[in-house]
């Protein structure tokens, strides 16, 4: 009877190794297939709040302006049916991306119109979560008081 009691212990404990050892794996996976999705995201801006989006382009040169892909993203469910579905548009030159979202950035000038018009990176919704959880912990650790060598503790 003993001996099946520790052949079935040891079984679990295998099975206990081997589900962290594969935990450890998907998590490494998880990291690495992020990092691909934004990788591939790198030269995407996301406009909100416009549908016009010439309106929107710094003084680039013509023949630098291409354009691999613009198109409307599906709206959200819980976005209002009044405001602008997103835009999504892949610059052909990452540097030609890094001009529209500078200037987007730097318009001082702008029509009325396009005030509430905004430029992001186009980066996954996994990057988001994890930076969300990263402010997190820079928020709760901007509280963490350090003290050094002569520091009281009195104050």
């Amino acid at each position: 009877m003993e001996t099946k009691v520790d052949n079935i212990v040891d079984a679990h404990n295998q099975a206990i190794d081997r589900i962290q050892a594969l935990e450890t794996q998907l998590a490494k996976y998880k990291e690495k297939l992020m990092d691909l999705e934004d990788r591939s995201r790198r030269s995407n801006l996301r406009l909100q709040g416009t549908r016009f989006f010439k309106a929107l382009l710094p003084d680039i040169p013509v023949d630098m302006l291409l354009l691999d892909r613009l198109y409307r993203v599906p709206k959200p469910k819980h976005i209002a049916a009044s405001l602008p579905r997103d835009t999504l548009l892949k610059a052909h030159y990452f540097h030609v991306k890094e001009l529209i979202l500078h200037s987007s950035r730097t318009a001082k000038d702008s029509p009325p119109e396009f005030t509430k018009v905004r430029v992001f990176a186009d980066i996954s919704a996994a990057t988001l979560r994890h930076r969300r959880s990263s402010k997190k912990l820079q928020r709760s650790s901007e509280s963490i008081v350090y003290l050094t060598a002569g520091d009281s503790l009195s104050a």
